[in-house]
Formats: C-alpha cells, sequence, structure tokens
C-alpha cells in the first residue's frame, strides 16, 4: 500500500512493505513538524485499491468507489482546501489569476 502525502505521492509497494510504511510514516512525521511544510500538509489519502481501479476505468475516485477510504480522505482534502483558499480570500489576500 501507499499513502498520499498532498503535493507527494510515495508509493510503497515491495516485498519490504514494513520498513517502507515506517520510512514513510518518518517522512509524514517530519514534514508535520516542518515550520513551513506542516502549514502546507492538509491530510493524507491511504493507500487504497479502488485509486488504481478508478484510474484503469477512466473514472474519478469519487464516481468508482464513494465509500472508499481514499474517496472520503480526497472529499476531505477538497474541503480543507477550500476553507483555506476562503480564508486567504477573507483576509485579502489575492489569487494568482493563472492558478487555475
Amino acid at each position: 500500500m501507499s499513502p498520499l502525502f498532498f503535493g507527494l505521492l510515495c508509493p510503497i509497494w515491495s516485498e519490504d512493505l514494513h520498513t517502507r510504511i515506517r520510512g514513510h510514516n518518518h517522512l509524514l512525521d517530519e514534514l508535520k513538524g516542518h515550520s513551513v511544510l506542516g502549514k502546507l500538509l492538509l491530510g493524507v489519502v491511504p493507500a487504497n485499491e479502488a485509486v488504481s481501479y478508478a484510474h484503469q476505468n477512466h473514472q474519478s475516485i469519487f464516481n468508482y468507489d464513494p465509500k472508499a477510504s481514499a474517496s472520503k480522505a480526497y472529499a476531505q482534502f477538497v474541503g480543507k482546501l477550500v476553507q483555506r483558499i476562503a480564508q486567504g480570500v477573507n483576509a485579502g489576500l489575492e489569487i494568482p489569476k493563472n492558478a487555475g
């Protein structure tokens, strides 16, 4: 399984799964503790086969398996992202015109 750190995809498919998971958990802890990057991290999407199957079937994870843990995590991410954007707009911060 491989967790998706928002902004970083860290695949951990290997025979040495436990060591890789520990390494990714360590990386996640370091990101959370970082003074700048920790503020940018909005969550972790758990490894989920539904993500691969959705991609193979050219569907969003929300359409393919809306109850999958990855679907829920992506939805939470989007909610947090929208909140942060709204807070920035409400604080008078400008969003670059070429940002989307």
